[in-house]
């Protein structure tokens, strides 16, 4: 995108970027697999779906379309220029349609990587979607800058009053890795090998081995595998 030099070209490349998104999407939320979903809804829209059988990782998923989402969105608020090629070529009702097909896209795109986002379950995902539309909602008008300085604000008092640990947990019922005290724990643990082994590391794929012969988790317990530090 950032290489096209004309409005024509760059106008393509943007939308071939939000279709890659948009068919990421679908096939991101039908390689999921659905015994690993925190909710039970969910989990039964999954099984309905038809599944690659891949059992891709969400947060995989999730921060994939997080990507896209953003883009999407923004053609969707401003057809105009999602769709302008055809105001001086063909006459102000060709463009007038060239912004109605613009939009009936870009609000599918938006929808399709919306709902992949949400299937995914990612709060990873979602909370870096939700900075990065706020930070390009921002740029557009003062009275955005004004709307998402107070919820901020009013983030940041629900988060003082009921705690994060009751924001940012998921389901419960989940596993304690899944939880904030238990990624805390892991993100603690790989604090201390990066301060152990600063220059080569631990190895590949040697996480789990490493936690559990030199740094046992306590919340987690020592029968779980835990193959990454979810960080």
């Amino acid at each position: 995108v950032a290489s096209q030099k004309d409005a024509a070209a760059l106008r393509r490349a943007v939308w071939t970027f939000v279709a890659t998104g948009a068919l990421g999407a679908v096939v991101g939320v039908l390689a999921l697999d659905p015994a690993r979903s925190k909710l039970a809804a969910v989990r039964e829209l999954l099984v309905r779906l038809p599944h690659f059988g891949l059992a891709a990782n969400a947060n995989y998923v999730g921060g994939t379309l997080t990507l896209f989402l953003p883009v999407a969105f923004w053609m969707a608020a401003y057809p105009r220029r999602a769709g302008a090629g055809a105001s001086t070529a063909d006459g102000p009702r060709q463009a007038c349609r060239c912004r109605s097909r613009a939009r009936v896209a870009s609000v599918l795109a938006v929808g399709l990587v919306g709902a992949g986002l949400l299937l995914s379950q990612s709060r990873g995902a979602l909370l870096a979607t939700a900075v990065a539309l706020a930070a390009t909602a921002a740029c557009t008008a003062r009275w955005l800058r004004w709307t998402i300085v107070g919820l901020a604000l009013a983030a940041a008092a629900v988060i003082w009053t009921t705690g994060l640990e009751t924001v940012l947990d998921p389901v419960p019922g989940s596993s304690v890795e899944s939880t904030w005290a238990g990624r805390r724990e892991l993100w603690q643990r790989a604090l201390y090998i990066g301060q152990d082994f600063p220059f080569t590391g631990t190895g590949l794929n040697t996480f789990a081995g490493v936690v559990d012969l030199l740094y046992p988790l306590f919340l987690i317990g020592p029968d779980a595998r835990v193959p990454h530090a979810h960080s």
